[in-house]
């Protein structure tokens, strides 16, 4: 296996395991963090927590392999675009780890809050509401922004010099605007995330087309490059 085609089926396969990892973890946290009492939720839940902090720690190290085995790649045709997209993907798995960072702070108030008296529940009570919302504008807004920035690079990269069929591409583009456009929307209003949900459903779905053309098929590359 030559290292264009190694990397072409390292980056499908961690496009699937990021994918996953991070549809297990909102099927995790999603019901808790959504409870009126999300606190006591958390400390109730504490062991499918932990487990969340890793699945996302493991999506944050799988976004950020992406844009490391594509570098050599898009290296060969424009080397801005590889350290831009390269860069994009590693700013947004540091987002992430900060959101895991905040799971384990909210874990640990979490078991703070089960033993608190009333009035400094109220207290924790804020303090987890301040963590919670900054949680929620890292992963509906800042990370996908960053996530979109590094896909609009790659994707007309593909394009351009036709790495992928042209349509895989074109999907892949129009996807990645849907969920940007909606991210900024989500900056302004929270109440954006239904159709935040649903307009990322075409990247998603594209990103799992493109992991299994890149594991099946690899890059398409011209004979003198």
């Amino acid at each position: 296996m030559n290292s264009m085609r190694k990397n072409a089926t390292i980056t499908g396969v961690l496009f699937i395991l990021a994918t996953l990892f991070g549809v297990i973890a909102a099927a995790i946290y999603n019901p808790i963090l959504s409870s009126a009492d999300y606190l006591a939720s958390f400390y109730d839940h504490r062991a499918q927590a932990i487990m969340g902090i890793f699945l996302i720690f493991g999506m944050a190290m799988c976004c950020a392999g992406v844009g490391v085995s594509l570098y050599p790649v898009l290296r060969r045709f424009n080397e801005e675009a590889a350290i831009g997209s390269a860069g994009f993907r590693i700013i947004e798995s540091m987002i992430q780890v900060v959101g895991t960072l905040i799971m384990v702070c909210l874990l640990a108030l979490s078991s703070e809050y089960i033993q608190a008296d009333n009035a400094s529940k109220l207290i924790l009570q804020s303090a987890g509401s301040v963590l919670r919302a900054g949680n929620d504008w890292l992963n509906n807004s800042a990370m996908l922004l960053s996530w979109g920035v590094a896909a609009v690079i790659y994707y007309s990269a593909f394009y351009k010099y036709k790495l992928v069929p042209r349509w895989i591409s074109v999907w892949g583009l129009i996807g990645i605007s849907l969920t940007i456009i909606t991210s900024i929307m989500m900056m302004f209003n929270p109440g954006f995330s239904t159709i935040q949900t649903i307009a990322n459903m075409p990247i998603a779905l594209q990103e799992m087309v493109l992991a299994v053309w890149l594991i099946v098929k690899g890059f398409s590359l011209p004979e003198n490059i």
